[in-house]
């Protein structure tokens, strides 16, 4: 299909693309077209697994510039994500921790709840089910609010677990067939 279509032209460039990325953090390290570009790999990544390659780009990037921006904000964010696929919590966590005090500090909304919903999913991680609950009912009112229908699924799942999690069945069950509901 489109997608491995893509996913193999990206392939194809791939040097390329991390020569242009080398170049980049080089020349301009502070440019936001950088970020942007780091950010915009960041589904390739994903996609094809390449975990250790993401973290090493990213641990350049955040190393060139610390300022507290809604840049450094956002690759922070998806730092955490890397971190907490190869298992690294403790390192997930503290990125995480960091993009959420940037985002608070510079009222950034979009990048306050997202870092919110990390921080759920790591604290799920340690089956500390009463703070993913906290966090997550935060995040699902903004997901609501801001009529985000791309995020607004994964939160209700990963709420309803929680709630399941805690024997709250009840509130589990509404979820779940909210979430099911907005999918039909």
């Amino acid at each position: 299909g489109d997608h491995t279509n893509w996913l193999n032209q990206i392939e194809a460039e791939y040097n390329n693309l991390r020569a242009a990325l080398t170049w980049s953090m080089e020349t301009s390290a502070y440019a936001t077209s950088t970020g942007d570009f780091v950010l915009s790999l960041s589904n390739f990544w994903i996609m094809r697994s390449y975990f250790t390659e993401a973290r090493h780009w990213l641990r350049q990037i955040l190393a060139l510039n610390p300022e507290p921006t809604i840049m450094r904000a956002r690759l922070l964010r998806c730092a955490s994500d890397y971190f907490r696929i190869q298992g690294d919590y403790e390192k997930a966590e503290a990125v995480e921790e960091e993009g959420f005090a940037i985002s608070k500090a510079l009222n950034y909304e979009i990048g306050i709840y997202a870092a919110m919903d990390g921080l759920a999913i790591l604290a799920g991680v340690k089956k500390e089910y009463a703070r993913t609950i906290e966090l997550l009912e935060q995040v699902l009112a903004y997901r609501k609010q801001t009529k985000d229908e791309v995020r607004l699924t994964p939160t209700l799942n990963n709420l309803a677990t929680a709630y399941r999690k805690t024997g709250n069945l009840e509130r589990a069950r509404q979820l779940y067939t909210e979430a099911i509901s907005i999918n039909q």
